[in-house]
């Protein structure tokens, strides 16, 4: 059975967009969800190469990314971390698909089989570390002093899966999420090796159309539905069509 796996930050909820499209493949399509309050770019990268790992591509596979903000702290701790500060990562505090609701996600390495902690930026480690200012030597915002070379991991993975027979439809939360200039060579890889991308951003959609928000930057999940149903569904039409 072919795999659909959506990705992305706060804008991606369960209920919401992914479960547009999830609704829409019905039962023929595994799907699996990565989408995570407070999440980056470099958070959904490490899961989806987690996913590829496990799960593998397999031709007619589809990947549909939200991309967030590039500047966006994250980190990843051992077991070294836990032992520590133990309670820093309690179970009750562990991001849940169910509630959406955490600071970190646990992983196993598929390397050394040990447990690793991914840290989401509410995290009391990386609020810690943003606190003190020094974000030249910062632990967990690397990514502040040169953004590219996650975006240069996770546009090299997503272009591996669509060789690897994968379909990949790729936008942006906001307009925002990517400097315009960093969006334009994003969409110049996209053209060259026919990876699907819309121009739409989730929330200037929704502003555009007069949608309410449940607060200042988050649609609500009504309309964050209408986003997949009239944005992402007719993409997806044309490639199981």
């Amino acid at each position: 059975m072919n795999k659909i796996v959506t990705a992305g930050c706060s804008l991606s909820p369960s209920d919401g967009w992914p479960s547009t499209v999830k609704d829409f493949l019905d039962s023929s399509y595994n799907h699996y969800h990565y989408g995570m309050g407070g999440g980056s770019n470099g958070i959904q990268l490490y899961l989806l190469e987690d996913h590829i790992i496990r799960y593998g591509v397999d031709t007619g596979d589809i990947f549909v990314f939200g991309l967030t903000g590039d500047l966006r702290p994250w980190g990843v701790e051992g077991q070294d971390s836990y032992n520590k500060l133990p309670h820093l990562f309690r179970d009750e505090d562990e991001y849940s698909k169910f509630t959406e609701v955490g600071s970190f996600k646990k992983s196993i390495n598929p390397i050394d089989d040990n447990q690793r902690y991914i840290l989401i930026q509410n995290h009391p480690l990386v609020v810690a570390d943003l606190k003190s200012k020094k974000t030249e030597t910062s632990k967990f915002f690397g990514n502040l002093n040169d953004p590219y070379i996650e975006l240069q991991r996770l546009l090299f993975t997503l272009l591996m899966i669509k060789k690897a027979g994968g379909t990949v439809i790729v936008f942006r939360g906001w307009t925002g999420a990517l400097k315009e200039k960093t969006w334009h060579r994003f969409t110049e890889h996209f053209k060259n090796n026919n990876i699907t991308y819309t121009d739409e951003c989730l929330v200037e959609w929704c502003l555009k159309n007069d949608y309410p928000f449940m607060d200042e930057h988050h649609p609500k999940v009504k309309y964050n539905r209408k986003f997949g149903e009239e944005i992402l569904l007719p993409i997806l039409s044309r490639h199981i069509n």
